[in-house]
């Protein structure tokens, strides 16, 4: 069977997409006390680019919480992500019936939660890391502020009681820095309490990458035909 010298350029485009060094991470992590489990379908509400295959985690209470403080807890495509601060309590039923994700929360008063990210050093630079933070409590006053940090990259946003219950952070792969951090404090809203409810993070291929992902099937169909 012989190729055509199209199919050779496709081809050879197809091995240099598949070698190159692309991470499609992609998680989530559901903080809960016994009021529902959200599935990654909820998370994609905020976030249309997390795959649907997602890795799932529940976090249970706050014994679950300080569980995954510990040195590669939990794993997910490369990354590793731990826990950090030490919840005060579980949260409540929102009753709000805005998202399974804030419907059950772990809080800090007076303090922070968050989470650190290893692993990036092997995401493609350009490539885009989407960090979403839902964190809310039960009544007005109860929000959270949320701070993202990638390298020198520092963005923060601020959750909103009963209209804004997650903040959605986006950061560009640079291939060298390796942490992701995220830390839950306590709002504006006066309650000084850090609610904490679930976390997604997906990683999005930059377009030539995903040009090239896109030849190389084309190629494969091609040869598959000769």
């Amino acid at each position: 069977m012989k190729m055509n010298k199209t199919s050779n350029c496709l081809w050879s485009a197809a091995v240099l997409a598949f070698s190159s060094q692309l991470v499609d991470a992609a998680f989530v992590l559901n903080f809960n006390e016994n009021y529902g489990t959200a599935t990654v379908a909820d998370f994609q509400v905020a976030d249309a680019a997390l795959d649907a295959g997602a890795d799932l985690f529940n976090i249970n209470g706050e014994d679950d919480f300080n569980a995954a403080r510990g040195a590669g807890a939990l794993t997910s495509g490369g990354l590793t992500i731990e826990t950090t601060g030490a919840p005060q309590n579980d949260g409540f039923d929102t009753g709000l019936g805005l998202s399974p994700i804030v419907e059950g929360n772990l809080y800090k008063t007076g303090g922070n939660l968050g989470l650190t990210i290893t692993g990036l050093s092997s995401v493609t630079s350009g490539q885009t890391v989407v960090l979403t933070a839902w964190g809310i409590g039960d009544s007005a006053n109860q929000d959270t502020a949320f701070t993202g940090t990638y390298g020198a990259d520092d963005q923060s946003g601020n959750t909103t009681f009963s209209s804004s219950p997650y903040v959605q952070f986006t950061f560009t792969a640079d291939g060298s820095t390796d942490t992701l951090t995220l830390v839950a404090a306590p709002g504006t809203g006066g309650q000084n309490r850090s609610h904490f409810s679930g976390v997604s993070l997906s990683v999005v291929p930059e377009p030539s990458s995903s040009a090239l992902l896109g030849l190389g099937g084309l190629a494969l169909i091609l040869r598959r035909r000769k």
